[in-house]
């Protein structure tokens, strides 16, 4: 059924009529959202498509409700539409923003802003409409080909045509289909992330830490629970936080079968876990009140772009000529044993450059989000959200500038795509300096 579905959508999108704008943004998700405001607040006639049911991706559907990091070493180094909404956001929901000066250290995760999902995805809807962007949800990109306008993306029942596509979707699936060269590693993907949280039931107080810990370790050795269902503390502590954390071990969302897989795999650890606890004295009463929507995915494909940033670039903070953003995060590589971040060195901001970006083997498509040209030590750097903001605007201001003057993102200068971010409120890499 799913063929035949596919099948008839690419016919449709031969013989009816299609929507124009200048630029299509594929994935409403952390970079598609920004690319898709600083597209419109360019000047382009801007659509954005999203495979599933509703926007914000990881923040609203994988429950990744801290986005970061926007500030390093005390000073802020990403700015624009996404931070606007992830300021106001923070607000909203009822809490602060951290106080960017003071130093964590190795604890860069204190300069992570929590906000409520929702209400992210509420004021983005808001800027989004007031920006004049469509917005099409329920639209999974099956088909893109080449016309004389630019572009035909078949999916969703519609069919829309662009001058300029920016591939937001996190793995590079509709540059793929304009011809773009994609890469991932030859091992499995990195783990991905189950959000839930499991009410105990009891007052805590009334259980033996050492215990629940022990019988973990026993129920681990039986084979009832993985090693990767609970991860980083002790089970007496996730009850006391509530929130759960794992990892979920080849979790893939390149497609939307392997995006099923992986709830799936979410749910099953959520299962062994809720059953583990239920099995305690005094947790027999336990219950999961909340669960995400899906299985939050860290890696899948990557482009072969005209740069790619290396690990060794990115760790000596390379300021590349073509820069239009700036990225702070430590390499982050997750394995199935667990993650130990590799910091940068004290004063090192990195910067990213508009070539990984530009995938090869096509023209007319930017790629914005985990899926830039990247190895895959840089990427686990690159893919965390307030990067993707700033990736998302640059490639949505470059796809503007592109339709605008009848021209290829490659033939735009680097200078007029920092000049628009500028007056956008972005912040970007100055040739000299900070």
């Amino acid at each position: 059924m799913k063929r035949i579905t596919t099948v008839l959508c690419l016919l449709v999108a031969v013989v009816v009529r299609a929507d124009d704008f200048d630029v299509a943004v594929v994935g409403a998700g952390t970079a598609g959202i920004p690319a898709a405001l600083a597209a419109a607040r360019t000047g382009a006639r801007t659509v954005l498509l999203e495979r599933s049911d509703s926007i914000g991706g990881t923040m609203t559907r994988a429950s990744v409700e801290w986005p970061g990091l926007f500030h390093a070493w005390g000073r802020q180094i990403i700015a624009g539409p996404g931070w606007d909404l992830v300021s106001n956001a923070c607000i909203r929901s009822g809490f602060k923003l951290p106080n960017f000066k003071r130093p964590y250290g190795t604890s860069h995760w204190k300069h992570q802003i929590r906000l409520k999902g929702r209400v992210y995805a509420a004021l983005a809807q808001i800027a989004l409409r007031q920006a004049g962007v469509e917005i099409r949800t329920n639209n999974e990109v099956v088909g893109v080909f080449r016309t004389e306008f630019g572009w035909r993306l078949a999916g969703g029942g519609r069919t829309v045509e662009a001058k300029q596509i920016v591939d937001c979707t996190g793995n590079a699936s509709v540059a793929a289909l304009c011809g773009a060269l994609r890469e991932r590693d030859e091992d499995n993907c990195q783990p991905g992330s189950f959000a839930y949280v499991i009410d105990p039931g009891c007052d805590l107080k009334a259980l033996d830490p050492e215990k629940l810990n022990a019988a973990l370790d026993v129920a681990i050795a039986e084979g009832k629970v993985l090693a990767t269902d609970c991860l980083g503390r002790p089970p007496y502590l996730y009850l006391d936080k509530r929130k759960m954390s794992n990892h979920i071990p080849g979790a893939d969302n390149s497609t939307i079968p392997l995006a099923e897989k992986a709830n799936q795999l979410g749910i099953e650890s959520m299962n062994r876990m809720l059953a583990f606890f239920r099995a305690q004295p005094g947790l027999e009463k336990a219950r999961v009140v909340w669960k995400a929507k899906e299985t939050g995915v860290r890696e899948t494909y990557r482009i072969i772009g005209d740069e790619t940033v290396t690990e060794l670039d990115y760790f000596a903070g390379l300021r590349y000529p073509g820069a239009v953003a700036y990225s702070f995060y430590p390499i982050d590589i997750h394995t199935d044993a667990g993650v130990v971040p590799r910091q940068l060195l004290p004063g090192v901001v990195p910067t990213v450059p508009f070539g990984c970006m530009l995938p090869k083997g096509t023209e007319n498509v930017l790629v914005a989000g985990r899926a830039v040209s990247s190895d895959r030590a840089a990427n686990s750097a690159l893919r965390v959200q307030a990067t993707c903001m700033a990736e998302g605007q640059a490639a949505g201001v470059a796809a503007a500038l592109a339709a605008r003057r009848s021209m290829t993102p490659r033939e735009i200068s680097v200078e007029d795509i920092c000049e628009v971010l500028r007056s956008l409120g972005a912040i970007v890499p100055s040739k000299t300096g900070r």
